[in-house]
């Protein structure tokens, strides 16, 4: 199912799958290192999200239940209002072409896509900078630390309780 959206006056461009994911991917990717890592520790726990509700949803679930608005979850993540605004529209666009499960699983790639580590700009010449993703052996020990701590069980009491507020 496709949504429309306004476009110039007198037409209306579709929305499909891929573009809803770029959305939710550059979404991700405005959101801070901290908030990402918390959001991943509770996917690779087995964490299922939910979307159009605040009970399960990516923000409460990984709050451990405490976030149930934009600005609960902007002083929580330490985010602006805005940015979470922005991901949790587009992780609730998501609904209408993904099952929950699905959508999870996306995020979860997604989340490696856009980095667990963190990234500094390279310069390529004198007039523009790109932001280039460099996966070097550095980031891949920090990546492997973290899947460690995660499996050591660094997380099971926060993702029990949040398994218990949200599957309750």
């Amino acid at each position: 199912m496709t949504e429309s959206v306004w476009g110039r006056p007198g037409f209306e461009k579709e929305i499909h799958e891929h573009q809803q994911v770029n959305t939710l991917q550059g979404s991700l990717g405005g959101l801070s290192l901290a908030t990402r890592r918390k959001i991943y520790a509770y996917v690779q726990k087995g964490g299922l999200f939910k979307r159009g509700t605040w009970d399960g949803c990516v923000m409460n679930a990984a709050s451990g239940g405490i976030v149930q608005s934009f600005s609960d979850a902007a002083v929580y993540f330490g985010e602006s209002e805005h940015k979470i605004m922005a991901f949790v529209h587009a992780w609730d666009a998501t609904r209408h072409s993904l099952t929950d499960l699905e959508a999870t699983r996306k995020l979860e790639s997604l989340l490696l896509e856009v980095g667990l580590t963190p990234v500094s700009p390279k310069f390529v010449s004198d007039a523009k900078v790109y932001r280039v993703r460099l996966f070097t052996s550095k980031e891949t020990a920090m990546v492997e630390e973290l899947r460690a701590e995660i499996e050591a069980g660094a997380f099971d009491a926060d993702i029990e309780a949040m398994k218990e507020l949200c599957f309750a």
